[in-house]
């Protein structure tokens, strides 16, 4: 009889010590739950939810400004290219101008022989 009573004893410490771990199974488990609904509380304010998609507030914030730099790029080439092609035109105003002066310099040289120069 003291056999089986030892023997019961060991069973029920057995299964309390499984029922501990169950248990503290269980809180972990709750504790992951309430933690997973936090997080899901935070996912719905990182991202915008739109009628397709949804999008991370950062993935829109780094696009809209990889767009901005895109777009400056292009602002600033398209300057460069206009002032390339300013600076063109009037390097060939200054040639023609150069031209014409000494187009004008060597005709004034020469005397027209029926005119007299007032003084």
């Amino acid at each position: 009889m003291y056999k089986h009573i030892e023997q019961l004893e060991q069973d029920t410490k057995g299964t309390f010590q499984v029922l501990t771990c169950i248990c503290a199974i269980l809180k972990e488990s709750k504790e992951q739950s309430e933690t997973r609904f936090e997080s899901q509380k935070e996912d719905k304010e990182t991202y915008l939810n739109f009628k397709l998609f949804k999008v991370r507030k950062t993935t829109a914030a780094i696009a809209i400004l990889s767009m901005l730099v895109f777009i400056l790029t292009l602002f600033c080439i398209k300057q460069r290219s206009s002032y390339a092609l300013l600076s063109k035109k009037i390097l060939r105003q200054e040639t023609i101008i150069k031209e014409t002066q000494t187009e004008v310099d060597s005709l004034s040289a020469i005397k027209p022989k029926g005119v007299k120069k007032n003084q």
